[in-house]
């Protein structure tokens, strides 16, 4: 988390930090204090609740239509005419449980409608006097899961001497107001209003109550075009000032691991290195993010230190992670890297290859058939084994492929499809965004194959697509797991609701096409080594393969037809354990 909030210093990722704080099990958030929902908006965006609370005493114009109390789409309510679409009709948290609380945040009637150690992220933006944040820090502190976040806004001030805490020096100072602020009535050059007392309330807390915690602060260092590269709306993130914001992770009470692998935390993330896997169910039983295991992040980063992040997101914004599924096929799978291998030494420098072995049988496992070899010139090769061997179980080794995503954007491939040299170039040349009017909306890239037989067709399963846009789609259920098929067909129609929202743009590219190998038998001699050690293990491996997998799609059907119909979709994750089997470089 240390490192996530390095790499990205701005609240606009908050959500995102929660989400991957709280493992992704279902996560719980809250703001408090609303005004015109949109930071509520981006928080239900990115970080995909299961319940989402906002508390707001006055909802204003805007706040309502988003809602829509009291509004309607034709705007026939005078209050609500702002160029608001509800959220209801643009698809804004139909996975959400929404809790309006109209009330003051210290209310008691709030207070008890929120159960103690519920919520993964609590955002404090209401009132911000000196008694009344301090009075909100003491109610819902207790509110927050452990190993969850308690933050708020406007953590800054004019100059004035900092507490003896840790992570309270030094303090930042309010800046100017933004072009936002001064379009709103704000004096144009003017720093913005002294939020001393937020400052004060915080430190005090932390040396009274809590000083075995950290504070951390953000640095708004964002622009549009950093916001748009990682999949976020400028127009939800901007406010009238660039006041930072304050937050500490409350410690888990359960004793971590010592072991740094096999049963550990999940922990989906969209950027950043990897973690060790974990069974989803005992995940549930294990919230392991705990404070005093993060490495204390500097409360105050230099300019060069700020240009080494951006200049960190940049560089991971040009690279592309291409992934692999593999089950028990060495010979698919040695034959596309040796595809790879002849790609420019400038096409695998931007390359990370993350390999996603779904179960494969020891002797035909990917890690044993993966050299040195491979990865030459390679940013990272990387093999992940799914430790459980699970009938169709390609949307969870999709979603883990995304989990451990190093770079912003994904390509997704089956070990029985290649690019050449000429397609991988033109695939990575694909623009990140696609204008439409005074936006720029995020891109997945869809591509052909040409079978083995000449055929030419779209391919269902292959795409380029950011990783933020993979997991507010909503990723791949996995409830399909376990029988044939609507893997595809379910992903495509929840991105479909993306696109209908205006959140995503859903490009063919005719002219980028994919190379369908032919079936190729497991150990095909004329990719593996004909003799040795490792083609009479994946021979004999082979030979005790089971018969293959029944293909009756009837049940995913109707399972596919119930959640349509119903909207009961699953942001339940990663339900088997994984662990890194090979990486290169080591």
């Amino acid at each position: 988390m240390a490192r996530f909030l390095a790499d990205n210093p701005n609240r606009a990722y908050l959500p995102r930090l929660a989400r991957l704080a709280s493992g992704g099990s279902n996560p719980v958030g809250m703001e408090v204090g609303v005004a015109d929902g949109r930071f509520s908006e981006l928080a239900l965006l990115d970080m995909l609740p299961h319940q989402w609370f906002m508390i707001e005493p006055f909802p204003n114009a805007r706040l309502k239509a988003r809602l829509d109390r009291n509004c309607t789409v034709d705007k026939r309510h005078a209050s609500c005419s702002h160029g608001i679409q509800p959220w209801s009709s643009r698809g804004v948290g139909h996975r959400t449980k929404l809790t309006f609380l109209r009330g003051f945040s210290v209310d008691p009637n709030v207070l008890r409608a929120i159960p103690d150690k519920s919520v993964d992220f609590i955002y404090l933006d209401g009132a911000h006097e000196y008694e009344m944040v301090k009075q909100e820090m003491q109610r819902y502190w207790p509110k927050v899961r452990p190993g969850g976040m308690l933050a708020g806004h406007d953590y800054c001030d004019h100059g004035e001497p900092p507490m003896s805490c840790k992570g309270c020096a030094p303090v930042p100072a309010c800046l100017p107001y933004t072009a936002y602020g001064v379009a709103g009535g704000e004096p144009a050059g003017r720093r913005a209003a002294n939020q001393h007392g937020v400052v004060r309330a915080v430190q005090e807390w932390l040396v009274g109550r809590h000083p075995e915690l950290t504070l951390r602060h953000t640095h708004e260092t964002f622009t549009r075009e950093s916001l748009a590269a990682d999949g976020l709306p400028f127009d939800l993130v901007t406010t009238g000032t660039l006041n930072p914001s304050w937050l500490v992770i409350k410690p888990s009470d359960e004793v971590r691991p010592e072991r740094p692998c096999g049963v550990g935390q999940l922990q989906p993330r969209w950027g950043g290195a990897e973690a060790c896997g974990s069974s989803w169910r005992l995940q549930q039983k294990r919230r392991h993010i705990a404070g005093s295991r993060l490495s204390h992040a500097p409360s105050c980063r230099t300019a060069n230190a700020l240009s080494v992040g951006q200049e960190a997101r940049q560089e991971r914004r040009n690279r592309i992670t291409l992934v692999i599924l593999s089950y028990a096929s060495p010979a698919l799978l040695v034959n596309h890297l040796e595809t790879i291998r002849s790609y420019s030494k400038k096409t695998r420098r931007a390359l990370d290859v993350l390999i996603i072995d779904d179960g494969s049988p020891p002797g035909l496992d990917a890690a044993t058939f993966v050299t040195p070899l491979h990865a030459e010139g390679l940013h990272s090769l990387k093999v992940v084994a799914i430790a459980e061997d699970l009938a169709w179980n390609i949307g969870g080794a999709r979603n883990l492929a995304f989990h451990l995503a190093s770079t912003t954007r994904v390509l997704l491939l089956d070990a029985d499809t290649v690019f050449s040299s000429e397609m991988i170039e033109a695939t990575m040349a694909l623009p990140h965004h696609a204008s439409r009017g005074n936006h720029s909306i995020p891109v997945m890239h869809k591509f052909n194959r040409r079978r083995p037989s000449g055929e030419l067709a779209p391919h269902p399963a292959a795409m380029l697509i950011g990783v933020a846009q993979y997991w507010q789609a909503g990723a791949c259920d996995e409830d399909f797991v376990g029988n044939y098929g609507y893997t595809d067909v379910h992903f495509t129609h929840r991105a479909h609701h993306m696109r209908e929202a205006g959140r995503l743009v859903v490009q063919h590219n005719t002219h980028i096409v994919l190379k369908e190998l032919a079936h190729m038998a497991p150990c095909d001699p004329a990719v593996l080594p004909r003799h040795g050690a490792l083609q009479h293990s994946c021979r004999a491996a082979a030979g005790m393969l089971g018969s293959e997998l029944s293909r009756d799609a009837e049940p995913n059907q109707r399972l596919f037809e119930h959640k349509q119909r119903t909207g009961c979709w699953s942001n339940s994750y990663l339900r088997f354990s994984w662990a890194v089997a090979a990486r290169f470089p080591p």
